[in-house]
């Protein structure tokens, strides 16, 4: 890349004056993509806090994988039986409304989940069995049945400081919002339409 003599001159004299009222040269030079500069460490080098704070609770939902109906088109209670073979991945899900240098850490999350809700977490489970259920249905009405996963429904903040060790000089934080899906089970849900 070559600078103009002109654009040489302007840029000394902009660190000069940059300089007289106590503000660094480097602030002034914007890099292009191409030309990005990643900063070293500091001499006594990074550290890092990091946590996780659960800000709400949306209570227990349960996320279909796929839905049964039975329509008792007469006018007595019918019984529904309903028996089959399931063999399906179940998963917690994470949204996160930021980034974060290193990224994040997933078992961080779900631990601070866990002693929060005071419930057991799965990142993910695949589920091979035999599964379901026998239940009644009035007369000339439709049940639903939705088989899929259970979990719990939060939102919370991910922070992460970095900082020069032992000084706490270069300090940076992030907070990110993060909605999570955690996954504590599998099974049926019913309901009449």
């Amino acid at each position: 890349m070559k600078l103009s003599l002109g654009k040489l001159r302007l840029s000394r004299r902009l660190a000069a004056l940059a300089v007289s009222i106590g503000v660094s040269a480097a602030v002034l030079v914007t890099a292009s993509p191409a030309m990005a500069v990643i900063p070293p460490p500091p001499p006594g080098g990074w550290c890092y806090y990091e946590n996780y704070y659960v800000t709400g609770n949306q209570g227990q939902v349960h996320k279909p994988m796929f839905t049964k109906h039975f329509y008792n088109q007469t006018s007595e209670t019918a019984t529904w039986n309903e028996s089959m073979t399931v063999s399906e991945t179940h998963s917690s899900t994470y949204e996160f409304g930021g980034s974060v240098e290193g990224g994040f850490d997933l078992w961080l999350i779900k631990s601070k989940i866990e002693a929060h809700l005071n419930v057991t977490i799965y990142q993910s489970k695949t589920i091979t069995k035999t599964t379901g259920f026998t239940t009644t249905v009035p007369p000339f009405s439709t049940k639903y049945a939705d088989y899929g996963t259970v979990g719990y429904a939060t939102t919370g903040t991910y922070r992460k400081e970095r900082y020069e060790c032992g000084t706490y000089d270069y300090f940076t934080r992030w907070d990110v919002p993060v909605t999570v899906f955690s996954m504590t089970s599998e099974g049926w849900r019913l309901y009449t339409g």
